[in-house]
C-alpha cells in the first residue's frame, strides 16, 4: 500500500514539473498610438551560429555573428518572436519575416515565439516562454521605456524563477512591414 501511496505522489510530482509557468501579465488591446504595429521590432547583437543546418543538424563551425532579436506586436496585445536570427537572414529581406513567422501557432514547439504584451503610459512589457531544463517552460518579462513610436528600450529582464532581475540596455527599433504573420493562427 505504500508503495502504491510512493508512486502515486512521485506521479502527480512529476506531472505537475512539466506544466508550463502560466503567463503574469494580461492581455489588452493596444490602440493608443505608442507603438507602430504594422512591422516589427529588432535589436542588434552577437550570437552564435553554425556554418549550416540541416534536418535539425548543425554542420561546420560555430562562429559569432551579427544577430537581431525580433518581436512583432499586434493591437490584440500578443506578441511574436523572441527567438535570434542571423543579421545577414534579415537584413533586407522583408519577405524572410513574413514566411518565418507565418503560420507558426499549428506547431507545439513553437509556444516559446508567442507571448503577451503590455503598455501603460510611456512603459512597455513583454512577456514570453523560455525552454527550461526538463520541465515546463518558464516565463520571462522584459520591461523598458517608449522612446518614440518607432523606438524602445528594455532595461530590465526578469523571470519568476530566479528572483534576480537582469539590468539591459536593449534599443529596439521599428522595421516596417507590408505583409504581417497573422497573429490569431
Amino acid at each position: 500500500m505504500e508503495r502504491k501511496i510512493f508512486i502515486t505522489i512521485f506521479l502527480l510530482i512529476q506531472l505537475t514539473s512539466c506544466m508550463n509557468q502560466k503567463m503574469f501579465l494580461e492581455r489588452n488591446n493596444i490602440s493608443d498610438g505608442k507603438l507602430r504595429l504594422d512591422g516589427y521590432y529588432k535589436v542588434k547583437g552577437r550570437a552564435m551560429f553554425y556554418d549550416s543546418v540541416r534536418n535539425s543538424t548543425a554542420y561546420g563551425i560555430a562562429r559569432e555573428q551579427d544577430c537581431y532579436e525580433l518581436h512583432i506586436f499586434y493591437v490584440n496585445g500578443i506578441s511574436l518572436g523572441g527567438d535570434v536570427l542571423r543579421a545577414d537572414s534579415v537584413d533586407g529581406r522583408p519577405e524572410y519575416i513574413y514566411e518565418r513567422y507565418k503560420n507558426k501557432g499549428n506547431r507545439k514547439w513553437a509556444a516559446t515565439l508567442w507571448g503577451i504584451v503590455s503598455l501603460k503610459g510611456d512603459s512597455i512589457k513583454f512577456e514570453n516562454w523560455v525552454p527550461s531544463n526538463g520541465d515546463g517552460m518558464k516565463t520571462v518579462i522584459k520591461m523598458g521605456k517608449i522612446l518614440n513610436d518607432t523606438t524602445f528600450v528594455i532595461t530590465k529582464r526578469t523571470n519568476r524563477y530566479n528572483i534576480k532581475p537582469d539590468l539591459r540596455q536593449d534599443t529596439f527599433r521599428f522595421v516596417k512591414l507590408s505583409k504581417k504573420p497573422d497573429s490569431t493562427n
